[in-house]
């Protein structure tokens, strides 16, 4: 058996995700790991422009329908594939955000954190704009 834990009817969500958190590999993230996240935009500037332009191609031309696909029906094992292609993104591109992003995700959608994939899928679209190109 997984686990030999009892949880009483009715269940909270709460209750519920304390209780797989005990028997499920999962990691909380603080607002301190947050604020130490590098500096997107100088970071995004960083990269050569022709890997940047690609990049915006490919998070535009898939990856956005997909996080929409996301927020209108969310599918924990979907949530958690989604996540593992921006992170594989964000160390092919170096690009850390895009890591940072995926690994909150992929917690988010292990921990069963509705509430949390939901901010982060909204938080896609800007962390997608800070990887445009800009035009000189």
């Amino acid at each position: 058996a997984i686990s030999d834990g009892y949880l009483q009817k009715p269940v909270s969500r709460k209750e519920l995700v304390s209780k797989l958190c005990e028997f499920l590999k999962n990691k909380v993230l603080t607002i301190n790991d947050r604020k130490n996240e590098s500096n997107k935009s100088d970071e995004i500037k960083s990269i050569d422009p022709i890997k940047r332009k690609e990049l915006y191609k490919i998070l535009l031309d898939d990856k956005i329908k997909k996080c929409q696909d996301l927020i209108e029906v969310m599918d924990i094992s979907e949530a958690i594939n989604f996540a593992k292609e921006i992170r594989s993104l964000g160390i092919e591109y170096m690009f850390t955000p895009l890591l940072v992003w995926g690994d909150e995700m992929e917690n988010s959608a292990n921990r069963f954190d509705s509430d949390q994939i939901s901010s982060l899928l909204k938080e896609f679209f800007e962390l997608v704009d800070t990887v445009k190109v800009d035009k000189q």
